[in-house]
């Protein structure tokens, strides 16, 4: 077993929030990235595994889904 933190992705279109709720997160030992994008979202996910993701869906619910469907994708392996 391996006490590495787990990661946490935070995809919320409003800065202040997200920056807010990565340092809470990293102040509870958790590894953080925060993204404005669903775009900038999926460049991280082509690049790095997450073990959680925080979406905002203030920003309408077919984004925090088209995100979650283009993850699914990804993971199946196809690009």
């Amino acid at each position: 077993m391996t006490d590495t933190p787990a990661s946490i992705l935070i995809v919320d279109g409003d800065c202040d929030f997200a920056r807010m709720l990565g340092s809470e997160a990293r102040a509870r030992g958790y590894r953080v990235q925060a993204v404005t994008s669903v775009a900038d979202a999926v460049g991280l996910i082509r690049s790095e595994l997450f073990d959680a993701l925080l979406v905002d869906l203030a920003a309408g619910a077919d984004g925090a889904f088209g995100l979650l469907s283009k993850i699914r994708h990804l993971s199946s392996g196809a690009d």
